[in-house]
């Protein structure tokens, strides 16, 4: 049964050594006991009797009926005196006796009130002086239901395991001496103290302290359980008034280690029950004492450090399922074993429960991919009752920084299909330091695919930057600075371009083939320009060797043009042969190289009229008289046939009218009055030389598959008045007649297609 009963005086006041001046003064208290804090629990609920013995038990002092002496608990404290208002019958067998009266001097079971806890206090009186020299007396209770007898009785007699009707098993007893017998003699005593092993180890040691109101549960030799609670000095005294085997057992919280039993001084074998014989006439004093190591708690929390910067942040989660270990040693820290080990739960937490002293380590798992950014494990001397921690562990999730480099073909910023990754090429990753530089934290070049990777482990600012190479241009970004994320890969990507060149051969191209032949000379000094999405960029003169170069070049739409210099004469122009177009168009692509963007060019003859015009300007009609007419008769064309004159020469106006007009129809072939018309056309040839001088007759006829291309005009016209003269009346003068009519026709033509050139460059003069 627990709990617990004890006396007081009227007030529930202990007194000294439960020594009483006067048996009256003596009160049976219930409830939370001497020393118990508030919330201990008393008797169990219910109504019971109560008696005075001897120590033994073996005297009943008790001199009124039991059902006088009845009592009820509530909430583990007296709260009736269920007796008042019972009489009974004495020696006078017509005079009935009250149970209970009122009153100090003449009263009995008198009624007081326990201040501390509000319980009913109950005088034990009347009962007869104890038998025992030392003054000592027992207070009994036992529940009404396990009274075994009369309770009409005053005694129901005495045999081994039922004292009066008490049995020891169902009942709690208390001690207390009464001087009203006489000087009380003394009476082994056994102390029962309580302390806290502050470190754990089993020993001892100053200034460990006492631990008060611990619970401890004696058992005396009537085998009646009795509670008690350590003092302010963590000790209990307790009366030993009867010869026999004292069971003490001290009462050890689940959150509490026993770590060592004294008994008289000496160390025995760690127990919670110890068994103190008493020899009541050696009158020896005895001594138990507990030491005990309060459990504590290890805890903390795994978190995820974002920042890196071994510090908690708003924010920044626990990590769930990370293992924590704790080891301990107790040899000052040179060998460890593991205690216990747990693993964080959703919130990060974990916590240990320690039950025992000695040195402790804590310590998180290393984990592939993590590193720490606080210390990775912590020590500590246990103490008893004493929380350790927090002992919080940061980690940081290690995180790529990944990309590609490409070629950035059209060079927009972007990826587009055709874009290829570029190997070789170096990127770096640097990181902040402390005085806000820059410091290279990794280098790597791209692979294969153009693709690079970082792996960062540390927190802080970042930048991955590309390393510029000669020739290119960053299209995008050349470096990304950012905030290192625990376990966030970053992603960056690099474009380049390959700056492009543009180089052609500037030549005469005399023949204008558009090809240039081993004999044609290159041109030097002549414009070209370059233009980009319409504007001029550039503009560049071929050099010594003919040749031009736009080198550098960004992405774009291009032009390349030649610029024409001035002309050599009136009678001349420059013309393009090649290409087709006049000028080279492209739109710059990432590594565009052309060199043979030439450019073919020639000097043009402008001059020259038709035999038509010079039959129609001799004076005779309304056309004005070309004045190239007066140089005619000093320089006569020789015919083969008699001239008006009779000299066979045309020498005059009127005999050029006369061969014009002869020249009659124009057949499909060159048979009769095809000769008279290739006089017509060679005399026109004749006064186109006459009219434009030396210029014309240097000029180099190009017609391309004609039987005199490449001949100069003077050659021609003294080939065409050779074969007049001697060839004989049936003589084809056909491929003569059309290419004398292709130099005739000659002024008619446009730039380009003029069938005359100079056979060489003239000097380049721009205005």
């Amino acid at each position: 049964m627990p709990g617990a009963i004890f006396t007081t005086l009227e007030d529930g006041t202990r007194v000294n050594a439960n020594i009483y001046e006067d048996k009256r003064d003596v009160y049976l208290d219930g409830g939370p006991g001497p020393n118990a804090p508030k919330d201990a629990a008393g008797l169990p609920d219910g109504n019971y009797y109560f008696q005075v013995t001897d120590p033994p038990g073996k005297k009943l002092l008790s001199q009124d009926p039991v059902f006088c002496r009845e009592f009820r608990v509530e909430d583990g404290i007296i709260v009736e005196y269920v007796s008042i208002g019972r009489e009974y019958y004495g020696k006078n067998p017509n005079k009935l006796i009250p149970c209970y009266v009122d009153g100090w001097e003449y009263g009995k079971h008198d009624l007081g009130l326990d201040i501390d806890h509000g319980a009913l206090t109950i005088q034990l009186m009347p009962y007869k002086n104890t038998p025992n020299r030392g003054g000592v007396y027992k207070v009994w209770a036992t529940p009404v239901e396990h009274f075994d007898g009369d309770p009409n009785l005053v005694d129901n007699g005495y045999w081994p395991g039922y004292y009066h009707g008490f049995v020891p098993a169902y009942s709690k007893t208390d001690n207390f001496k009464v001087r009203g017998n006489g000087k009380p003699k003394p009476t082994p005593e056994i102390e029962v103290c309580k302390f806290e092993d502050q470190n754990g180890n089993g020993i001892w040691e100053t200034g460990e302290p006492m631990i008060p109101g611990w619970m401890i549960d004696v058992t005396d030799p009537l085998a009646v359980t009795n509670t008690y609670y350590t003092g302010e000095n963590g000790c209990i005294v307790l009366d030993a008034s009867m010869d026999g085997d004292y069971m003490i057992q001290e009462n050890v919280p689940a959150d509490w280690t026993l770590t060592t039993t004294i008994v008289d001084g000496a160390v025995v074998p760690t127990t919670d029950t110890v068994i103190v014989t008493v020899d009541y006439k050696a009158q020896l004093s005895y001594s138990v004492t507990f030491g005990n190591f309060q459990h504590f708690k290890v805890s903390g929390y795994k978190y995820n450090d974002m920042n890196g910067d071994g510090d908690w942040d708003v924010g920044e989660p626990g990590i769930e399922g990370w293992e924590i270990t704790l080891e301990r040693s107790t040899d000052g820290g040179l060998t460890w074993t593991t205690y216990a080990t747990t693993m964080t739960d959703a919130n990060g937490y974990y916590e240990f429960t320690v039950t025992d002293g000695g040195e402790y380590k804590v310590a998180e798992e290393d984990r592939e991919g993590w590193t720490h950014t606080s210390d990775a494990s912590f020590t500590f001397t246990a103490m008893s009752g004493v929380d350790q921690g927090p002992f919080d562990f940061f980690n940081f999730q290690c995180f790529s920084v990944s990309g590609y480099k490409y070629e950035d073909m059209n060079g927009d910023g972007d990826w587009d299909e055709g874009d290829t990754g570029l190997a070789g090429w170096t990127i770096t990753l640097y990181k902040l330091d402390e005085s806000g530089a820059w410091v290279e934290y990794t280098t790597t070049t791209t692979d294969s695919n153009g693709y690079y990777e970082f792996s960062v482990c540390e927190g802080g600012e970042y930048k991955v930057a590309e390393t510029e190479m000669e020739g290119w241009i960053a299209t995008g970004p050349a470096e990304y600075a950012f905030t290192a994320v625990s376990g966030q890969s970053q992603t960056f990507d690099f474009f380049n371009f390959e700056l492009g060149e543009v180089c052609g051969l500037k030549w005469y191209d005399v023949d204008k083939d558009g090809v240039k032949d081993g004999t044609e000379d290159i041109i030097t000094g002549f414009k070209v320009e370059l233009w980009k999405d319409g504007i001029l960029e550039e503009t560049v003169f071929t050099d010594t060797n003919g040749e031009y170069c736009f080198s550098n070049l960004g992405p774009g739409s291009y032009e390349v043009k030649e610029i024409m210099p001035n002309a050599p004469g009136e009678y001349y122009v420059w013309a393009n042969t090649y290409p087709g177009d006049g000028y080279w168009a492209f739109d710059m692509t990432s590594g565009f190289f052309k060199d043979d963007a030439d450019f073919g060019n020639v000097v043009e003859y402008t001059g020259g009229l038709t035999w038509g015009y010079w039959k129609t300007h001799t004076g005779h009609g309304s056309p004005p008289r070309d004045p190239t007419y007066d140089l005619l008769p000093d320089n006569p064309m020789a015919v083969d046939v008699e001239t008006p004159d009779g000299d066979y020469e045309v020498d005059n106006d009127d005999e050029a009218k006369w061969l014009f007009d002869g020249a009659g129809d124009y057949p499909n072939n060159c048979e009769g009055t095809c000769r008279s018309l290739f006089r017509a056309q060679l005399l026109a040839l004749h006064m186109n030389l006459l009219k434009f001088g030396a210029d014309m007759a240097d000029a180099v006829y190009v017609y391309d598959g004609d039987d005199y291309d490449g001949w100069t005009v003077q050659e021609i016209y003294d080939e065409a008045i050779w074969k007049l003269l001697n060839e004989d009346e049936d003589y084809d003068f056909t491929s003569f007649q059309e290419t004398l009519d292709n130099i005739n026709n000659n002024g008619n033509q446009g730039t380009g297609d003029h069938v005359l050139v100079l056979p060489e460059a003239p000097p380049i003069e721009y205005p």
